[in-house]
């Protein structure tokens, strides 16, 4: 009896181990497909602007739960899109503009939020005057890292 329960917890365990690594896998590739599908879209958005800035209609800074831009610093080997909002699917799929915070370019603190062991892993080696480069629909912007400090969660 002890040795057919001993099975049981086996392949119980082993299919609980499966279903998570598939899920993983499933969560990496999507992620992929979304940054590579976005990634295209804005350089193609970008192309069409370049080629024939009269013949574009005026686009918004952001697109409402859509594309947002595309976050680089360099010197990190950091590249990633930024779609508007910070629900769940955003973040898991890419780096999200946070409601209410600023436009590039206009008045205000632009919120930029991510998963720090995706997208932002390599910010634990940002430093001072590092260069972030935020490439929206109506141009490139860049800013220059002043301060970094590690604050608490409650800490918003």
């Amino acid at each position: 009896m002890r040795q057919r329960q001993m099975k049981w917890a086996w392949r119980v365990l082993l299919a609980a181990g499966l279903a998570a690594l598939a899920y993983c896998g499933f969560a990496v590739i999507d992620g992929w497909m979304y940054q590579t599908r976005e990634a295209g879209r804005l350089d193609d958005i970008l192309l069409a602007r370049q080629r024939s800035p009269a013949a574009m209609p005026e686009l918004p800074a952001t697109m409402e739960k859509g594309l947002f831009g595309r976050m680089e610093i360099t010197r990190l080997g950091l590249s990633v899109m930024v779609s508007e909002g910070v629900d769940r699917l955003t973040l898991r799929r890419a780096a999200g503009h946070i409601p209410g915070t600023g436009l590039p370019g206009q008045p205000g603190n632009v919120g930029i939020s991510a998963h720090r062991d995706t997208f932002f892993r390599p910010l634990k080696d940002i430093r001072t005057d590092d260069i972030i480069t935020l490439t929206t629909v109506r141009a490139a912007y860049r800013y220059r890292v002043v301060s970094t400090q590690v604050v608490p969660p409650s800490d918003v």
